[in-house]
């Protein structure tokens, strides 16, 4: 018996020495290590401006329910590793996050915060940096999920490299990146978002599917994929939104909500096909003309492509857009090339049209995907997984109607209409 309270004893003492229990000022350098792991913050926690807080690859940080952690000019160092990566999270429910306030000099180069493949989930607000002036600051390799916000603000005028991400996986946020004027956001995945991304500056190489609404550009945009997203790209293009190049903007609800004035743009290179509700839609800017010559619509059917806009055409109250057909090449192929290429493969629907449902057939070497469904209205109606090379999906609960099929799998996008009558 009391070898059995010994070992009872030992194991009790065991846990305890593995969770490490913090909160107040941090005014000095420390490290949380990994053999001291997990950290709970049971109460707010300041790091002034005296002291760097680093975090070893592998620890696991959890705060308590509206608790958070401020950088009061104090300094973030948490560097993991692909197979160790630190994880911040709620202890037991939503925490505040990161309050970031770097406020004693302007623009210090003093790189107040480095996460290197790092998580963040379960937070109010994962990091507020409406009063980071110590920049630059860097997220690379790490995955935002789950949260109210990811990021919010950025403080100061912009200059490039002052707020990076890079290769990050946005998921499952109501807001990932809000009030990004100052943001460069380079090969990150935005996956179903409510808004993706507000306002960053520069975006490139980046992938954006099934969020409700996954880009309000406000600068250059580059080389990215759109599929599946209610409303793919929401802005009005100017002079300091001035470039919009290179894009694959392909079945999604809405492809381009445009409300502009066009003075200076550069919007060309662009492939906007294939989007449920409208390809181009306008709903500002009446008295400006959108010049969208040099853009890939996949058809050289003029009238086919005219179908695809709303504008003046249609409604006097909106502006015009004018597009410029590629008769010889209606696919418009090697027009983008910074942007992979749907999958070539071949799939198949039926019955089609369907009264209750209808079987998805494959290629064998297609692997593993995902076929997402949606509305006239751009909506995701259903998502299914697929394993194997046959799925059968249920339609029995949906509406009569056309619906978009969407394919995602390693090859890449590729789309086919579906009709319900029951």
């Amino acid at each position: 018996m009391r070898n059995l309270t010994v070992l009872i004893l030992a194991l009790s003492m065991g846990q305890v020495a593995a969770q490490t229990n913090v909160s107040g000022g941090i005014f000095s350098d420390v490290t949380w290590t990994l053999a001291n792991s997990p950290y709970h913050v049971m109460d707010d926690l300041v790091v002034f401006e005296t002291a760097t807080l680093t975090i070893e690859p592998g620890v696991e940080v959890r705060v308590a329910s509206t608790k958070g952690i401020e950088l009061r000019n104090g300094r973030l160092r948490a560097v993991g590793t692909a197979e160790q990566p630190i994880s911040f999270s709620g202890l037991n429910s939503q925490w505040d996050g990161f309050l970031v306030r770097g406020v004693l000099l302007a623009w210090d180069d003093t790189n107040q915060v480095q996460m290197e493949h790092c998580r963040g989930s379960q937070a109010l607000v994962f990091m507020n940096l409406d009063e980071a002036n110590h920049t630059p600051y860097n997220f690379i390799d790490c995955e935002f999920t789950n949260n109210q916000q990811a990021f919010y603000g950025a403080s100061g005028w912009f200059a490039p490299g002052r707020f990076n991400f890079e290769r990050c996986m946005f998921q499952d946020n109501d807001w990932a990146l809000g009030d990004a004027n100052f943001y460069t956001v380079t090969e990150c995945t935005f996956m179903e978002n409510g808004v993706a991304v507000s306002g960053a500056n520069r975006v490139t190489g980046c992938t954006f599917l099934d969020n409700e609404l996954a880009l309000m550009p406000a600068g250059l945009t580059d080389g990215n994929t759109f599929t599946g997203n209610t409303i793919a790209v929401d802005g009005g293009w100017n002079n300091e939104n001035n470039r919009f190049t290179n894009n694959t903007v392909v079945g999604n609800g809405i492809g381009i909500r445009m409300g502009t004035f066009f003075d200076t743009v550069q919007f060309v290179g662009n492939r906007i096909c294939d989007n449920t509700v409208w390809n181009i839609e306008r709903v500002a800017g009446a008295v400006n003309t959108a010049n969208l010559a040099g853009n890939c619509f996949c058809t050289d059917d003029a009238d086919a492509i005219e179908s695809t806009i709303l504008h003046a055409m249609d409604n006097l109250a909106l502006g015009l857009v004018l597009v410029d057909p590629f008769i010889g090449d209606p696919d418009c192929a090697g027009l983008v090339t910074a942007v992979p290429e749907a999958t070539s493969m071949e799939w198949s629907i039926h019955p089609n049209p369907t009264a209750d449902g209808f079987t998805l057939t494959l290629p064998t070497e297609f692997g593993t995907g995902t076929l997402d469904l949606f509305d006239a209205t751009g909506r995701k109606v259903r998502s299914v997984l697929l394993t194997g090379p046959t799925t059968y999906a249920d339609v029995t609960d949906l509406p009569n109607g056309m619906l978009q099929a969407v394919l995602h799998n390693a090859h890449g996008v590729t789309t086919r209409a579906v009709v319900v009558m029951h």
